[in-house]
């Protein structure tokens, strides 16, 4: 500083910088390939106010970006003086469950076939159904008339796998008889009963 007779004087001044923000995410991951993922961006330091961007071109006020596809991402925050800190994410993919099915025949073309769904895999809790519209908790289906049935299991993410399961008809029992005539007046006749068909034993 120099004032109008001459005299001055001098200062030193340290100019410093200012770090931009230190940038931490987490994610939740999609489920069986759906774009569901979710990112939450959490900043500190810099300067706030903060804007947060998962392209580092796009930046928003709020920190959750949701809808994502499964992969890696870089997240960045940007602060007020318009330093920018980022972070890596990885947007993970949960798979949907797998399902099997054990089938219990019908007798005689009585509607009394049961399928039993086995899932496994997935978000629990796991629900079943055979018409993909209407689901429960329970796996095993009963009273069921002979044909083929789509198995559906549903996971908490609403991913839904299926099978087919095919329910036959056991054929109904054929029978003959042979005999062995008594003698005289004796009773020791014989009846022989041959069975065959069914579900053992008979």
């Amino acid at each position: 500083v120099k004032d109008n007779t001459g005299c001055s004087n001098i200062t030193t001044v340290t100019v410093g910088s200012t770090n931009g923000p230190s940038v931490t995410a987490v994610s939740t991951a999609s489920a069986c390939n759906i774009d569901n993922g979710t990112i939450t961006i959490t900043a500190s330091g810099g300067n706030p106010a903060y804007q947060y961007s998962i392209n580092g071109i796009n930046f928003q006020a709020g920190n959750t970006f949701s809808g994502l596809a499964p992969g890696n991402y870089i997240v960045y925050v940007k602060d007020a003086p318009g330093c920018i800190g980022t972070a890596q994410v990885i947007v993970n993919n949960t798979t949907g469950p797998a399902i099997t099915v054990t089938v219990t025949a019908t007798a005689c073309n009585t509607n009394n076939g049961t399928i039993t769904a086995n899932g496994t895999g997935g978000t629990p809790p796991l629900q079943y159904s055979l018409d993909g519209v209407t689901y429960q908790a329970g796996n095993v289906f009963t009273g069921l008339a002979t044909g083929t049935y789509t198995v559906y299991v549903n996971d908490a993410n609403g991913c839904i796998k299926a099978t087919t399961a095919v329910i036959a008809n056991v054929s109904g029992l054929t029978l003959s008889a042979s005999t062995i005539t008594s003698s005289c007046v004796a009773n020791d006749g014989i009846i022989t009963a041959t069975a065959t068909g069914g579900v053992l034993p008979l």
